[in-house]
């Protein structure tokens, strides 16, 4: 887990926005605070980043690329398979992403949570990447005045056996609204690689 003496300004879930690029995007417009590679056994490469009271998920497979960003804030990169106000959502994002005979196919979804109802799923989400159970990142701002639920970027990284690809939970922890923004994004190859061996455990770079 880290924190930071980077201040922390009181930002809404209502200004989240969703990007999803297909490509490589320009990373020097973000103010990363923490980052980790994982590989999954079907090849599949996560670049998980934090980028304050936000995140940046890029995904590699078979020279395919892809990158999501949520942020309170637009990106420079205009070219996108998707981007816009997240709560202007009605359902899950669906996309393809084709290279050559490969294809890399993307869900994301979102829910809301009242974080005073529901503190104890939280610092349940927090102790698991913590502890170690689930592979992931945390970064807390530090708050001696919030004593509960403290402004909080949280990534956990999992790989299911017999999958090939990976599904990644996000927490982004708005304390003065009272609000954790929790997402999901499942990504995976579409076609199985024969000469991969499947287990149930992601690798670190």
């Amino acid at each position: 887990m880290q924190t930071s003496e980077l201040s922390y300004k009181d930002q809404s879930a209502s200004d989240l926005r969703l990007g999803v690029v297909g490509g490589d995007i320009d990373c020097a417009q973000f103010q990363i605070v923490g980052q980790e590679t994982f590989e999954a056994d079907s090849g599949l490469l996560v670049d998980a980043k934090i980028i304050g009271a936000s995140h940046v998920l890029a995904f590699n497979y078979a020279g395919i690329a892809v990158n999501e960003v949520l942020a309170c804030m637009e990106i420079q990169e205009t070219d996108r398979a998707f981007g816009g106000l997240m709560k202007d959502l009605e359902g899950p994002i669906e996309l393809e992403f084709q290279g050559g005979e490969d294809k890399l196919m993307y869900k994301f979804v979102y829910h809301l949570v009242d974080t005073r109802l529901h503190a104890g799923d939280l610092f349940s989400f927090k102790d698991e990447i913590v502890s170690g159970r689930r592979r992931g990142l945390i970064f807390e701002f530090p708050d001696k005045n919030r004593e509960k639920i403290t402004a909080m970027t949280l990534i956990a990284v999992d790989c299911h056996e017999g999958m090939d690809g990976v599904s990644i939970e996000t927490g982004h922890i708005y304390p003065q609204e009272f609000l954790a923004v929790i997402t999901r994004t499942v990504i995976r190859p579409s076609i199985r690689r024969e000469n991969r061996c499947l287990s149930s455990a992601c690798s670190k770079k």
